[in-house]
């Protein structure tokens, strides 16, 4: 089983209202823009309408405790 999540770059009425909101990137930036870029395909099952053309993996997610950062998710590129 995995875990499927969302990350946005500009506001997305087709999830509000349907989605929590459980964090912000702090470090990472780069990765969030890298995934930006993947290839997207059609898919009328999710809320956006598409998803990506090929798998993506975030090897590496910290949680920080409320109070630890401005915002408590942290991503990097590296295994």
């Amino acid at each position: 089983a995995g875990v499927r999540f969302y990350i946005t770059l500009a506001e997305s009425p087709p999830m509000d209202g349907a989605f929590s909101v459980i964090g912000k990137v702090t470090q990472g930036m780069d990765v969030v823009n890298t995934i930006s870029r993947v290839p997207m395909l059609p898919f009328a099952l999710d809320p956006t309408g598409e998803m990506p053309a090929n798998p993506v993996v975030i090897r590496k997610a910290k949680i920080l405790p409320t109070g630890m950062a401005t915002s408590p998710v942290s991503l990097q590129n590296k295994p």
